[in-house]
Protein backbone atom coordinates (compact mmCIF):
# COMPACT_ATOMS: atom_id res chain seq x y z
CA UNK A 1 0.00 0.00 0.00
CA UNK A 2 1.10 3.65 -0.81
CA UNK A 3 2.11 5.90 2.03
CA UNK A 4 -0.66 8.60 2.07
CA UNK A 5 1.33 12.46 0.96
CA UNK A 6 0.77 15.07 3.45
CA UNK A 7 2.72 17.82 3.56
CA UNK A 8 3.28 20.50 6.60
CA UNK A 9 2.35 24.10 5.13
CA UNK A 10 4.58 26.44 6.50
CA UNK A 11 1.92 29.86 7.07
CA UNK A 12 4.23 32.71 7.34
CA UNK A 13 6.84 34.01 5.58
CA UNK A 14 7.78 36.57 8.21
CA UNK A 15 11.58 37.28 8.37
CA UNK A 16 12.78 35.13 12.09
CA UNK A 17 10.06 33.14 11.96
CA UNK A 18 9.81 30.88 15.06
CA UNK A 19 7.03 28.83 12.81
CA UNK A 20 9.57 27.72 10.72
CA UNK A 21 11.49 25.42 13.56
CA UNK A 22 7.96 24.19 14.77
CA UNK A 23 7.59 22.80 11.01
CA UNK A 24 11.00 21.18 11.02
CA UNK A 25 10.57 19.91 14.30
CA UNK A 26 7.04 18.59 13.13
CA UNK A 27 8.98 17.35 10.15
CA UNK A 28 11.64 14.77 11.83
CA UNK A 29 8.80 13.41 14.04
CA UNK A 30 6.32 12.99 11.02
CA UNK A 31 8.77 11.55 8.65
CA UNK A 32 8.62 8.55 11.29
CA UNK A 33 4.91 8.02 10.56
CA UNK A 34 3.51 6.19 7.79
CA UNK A 35 3.19 8.65 5.14
CA UNK A 36 4.83 10.66 3.12
CA UNK A 37 5.59 14.49 3.94
CA UNK A 38 7.79 17.74 3.46
CA UNK A 39 7.38 21.36 4.34
CA UNK A 40 5.63 23.70 1.85
CA UNK A 41 6.59 26.98 2.80
CA UNK A 42 4.08 29.87 2.13
CA UNK A 43 7.54 32.19 0.45
CA UNK A 44 7.36 29.61 -2.46
CA UNK A 45 3.46 30.48 -3.22
CA UNK A 46 2.24 34.03 -2.29
CA UNK A 47 2.29 36.95 -4.66
CA UNK A 48 2.15 40.47 -3.98
CA UNK A 49 -1.63 40.40 -5.24
CA UNK A 50 -4.45 37.77 -4.67
CA UNK A 51 -4.62 35.38 -7.48
CA UNK A 52 -8.15 34.02 -7.06
CA UNK A 53 -8.96 30.17 -7.43
CA UNK A 54 -10.60 30.63 -11.10
CA UNK A 55 -7.96 32.57 -12.81
CA UNK A 56 -5.17 30.85 -14.82
CA UNK A 57 -1.99 30.91 -13.53
CA UNK A 58 0.94 28.95 -13.31
CA UNK A 59 0.96 29.10 -9.55
CA UNK A 60 -2.80 28.42 -8.88
CA UNK A 61 -1.91 25.35 -11.33
CA UNK A 62 0.64 24.27 -9.20
CA UNK A 63 -1.03 24.88 -6.19
CA UNK A 64 -4.17 23.20 -7.05
CA UNK A 65 -2.07 20.30 -8.18
CA UNK A 66 -0.20 19.77 -4.84
CA UNK A 67 -3.91 19.65 -3.11
CA UNK A 68 -5.36 17.15 -5.32
CA UNK A 69 -2.29 14.93 -5.14
CA UNK A 70 -2.28 15.71 -1.10
CA UNK A 71 -4.42 13.12 0.96
CA UNK A 72 -4.26 15.82 3.82
CA UNK A 73 -2.34 18.75 5.19
CA UNK A 74 -0.75 19.52 8.62
CA UNK A 75 -0.45 23.31 8.59
CA UNK A 76 1.96 25.46 11.10
CA UNK A 77 0.37 29.47 11.60
CA UNK A 78 1.67 31.56 14.06
CA UNK A 79 -0.85 34.30 15.64
CA UNK A 80 0.13 37.76 14.84
CA UNK A 81 -2.50 40.32 16.82
CA UNK A 82 -4.84 37.66 17.53
CA UNK A 83 -5.03 36.73 13.49
CA UNK A 84 -3.09 34.52 11.22
CA UNK A 85 -0.20 35.94 8.57
CA UNK A 86 -2.19 38.00 5.50
CA UNK A 87 -0.28 35.63 3.12
CA UNK A 88 -1.30 32.25 4.51
CA UNK A 89 -5.05 33.82 3.61
CA UNK A 90 -3.66 34.28 0.03
CA UNK A 91 -1.99 31.16 -0.56
CA UNK A 92 -5.44 29.57 0.55
CA UNK A 93 -7.77 31.14 -1.94
CA UNK A 94 -5.63 29.95 -4.95
CA UNK A 95 -7.85 26.48 -4.65
CA UNK A 96 -10.90 25.70 -3.48
CA UNK A 97 -12.62 22.81 -4.66
CA UNK A 98 -9.69 20.62 -4.67
CA UNK A 99 -9.77 21.38 -0.59
CA UNK A 100 -13.31 19.23 -0.35
CA UNK A 101 -12.85 17.11 2.20
CA UNK A 102 -9.09 17.16 2.89
CA UNK A 103 -8.17 16.41 6.72
CA UNK A 104 -6.32 19.17 8.10
CA UNK A 105 -4.57 19.66 11.62
CA UNK A 106 -3.79 22.93 12.36
CA UNK A 107 -0.82 23.40 14.68
CA UNK A 108 -0.87 27.26 16.09
CA UNK A 109 2.27 28.80 16.97
CA UNK A 110 3.04 31.83 19.79
CA UNK A 111 5.66 33.57 21.52
CA UNK A 112 2.72 33.77 24.12
CA UNK A 113 1.18 31.29 26.50
CA UNK A 114 -1.97 30.33 24.59
CA UNK A 115 0.01 28.94 21.48
CA UNK A 116 -1.88 30.77 19.06
CA UNK A 117 -5.31 29.92 19.90
CA UNK A 118 -6.89 33.13 18.96
CA UNK A 119 -5.35 32.50 15.54
CA UNK A 120 -7.19 29.40 15.32
CA UNK A 121 -10.28 31.02 16.39
CA UNK A 122 -10.06 33.11 13.66
CA UNK A 123 -9.09 30.74 10.80
CA UNK A 124 -11.26 28.04 11.85
CA UNK A 125 -14.45 29.46 9.89
CA UNK A 126 -12.43 30.44 6.69
CA UNK A 127 -10.86 26.78 6.79
CA UNK A 128 -14.81 25.24 7.15
CA UNK A 129 -15.47 27.63 4.35
CA UNK A 130 -13.04 26.28 1.84
CA UNK A 131 -14.10 22.64 2.74
CA UNK A 132 -11.60 21.28 4.83
CA UNK A 133 -12.29 18.33 7.31
CA UNK A 134 -10.53 20.26 10.25
CA UNK A 135 -9.62 17.72 13.08
CA UNK A 136 -10.06 18.40 16.47
CA UNK A 137 -6.38 16.91 17.06
CA UNK A 138 -4.72 20.72 17.04
CA UNK A 139 -1.36 21.25 18.45
CA UNK A 140 -0.71 24.56 20.23
CA UNK A 141 2.94 25.84 20.46
CA UNK A 142 3.20 28.52 23.23
CA UNK A 143 6.27 30.26 24.57
CA UNK A 144 8.37 28.97 21.09
CA UNK A 145 11.08 31.09 21.69
CA UNK A 146 11.84 29.35 25.56
CA UNK A 147 11.32 25.99 23.56
CA UNK A 148 12.65 26.75 20.19
CA UNK A 149 15.24 28.92 20.98
CA UNK A 150 17.59 26.15 22.65
CA UNK A 151 19.73 24.27 20.26
CA UNK A 152 18.41 21.09 21.61
CA UNK A 153 14.37 21.98 20.44
CA UNK A 154 14.44 18.17 18.48
CA UNK A 155 14.44 16.49 21.97
CA UNK A 156 11.18 18.08 22.57
CA UNK A 157 9.54 14.86 22.55
CA UNK A 158 8.53 14.65 26.31
CA UNK A 159 6.05 17.49 26.33
CA UNK A 160 4.68 17.29 22.58
CA UNK A 161 4.67 13.28 21.69
CA UNK A 162 1.21 12.91 22.97
CA UNK A 163 -0.46 15.38 21.19
CA UNK A 164 1.93 14.41 17.85
CA UNK A 165 0.96 11.00 17.85
CA UNK A 166 -3.28 11.48 17.96
CA UNK A 167 -2.71 14.03 15.58
CA UNK A 168 -1.15 10.84 13.81
CA UNK A 169 -3.42 8.66 14.66
CA UNK A 170 -6.27 11.35 13.03
CA UNK A 171 -4.95 12.18 9.80
CA UNK A 172 -4.45 8.16 9.37
CA UNK A 173 -7.85 7.19 10.09
CA UNK A 174 -9.35 10.36 8.01
CA UNK A 175 -7.11 9.74 4.51
CA UNK A 176 -8.85 8.30 1.92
Amino acid sequence: MLKPYIPILLGTGREGRMSEKVAEYLLEKVKMFEFKTEILDVRDFVTSVTVPAWVENEQVKKWKEIVVNAQGFILVAPEYNHGYPGELKIWLDKALAEYKNKPLVVCSVSSGGFGGVRMFENLLPILHYLGFNVLGETISFSKVKDDFENPDYLKLDEKYFKQIEMMKNSLLLSVK
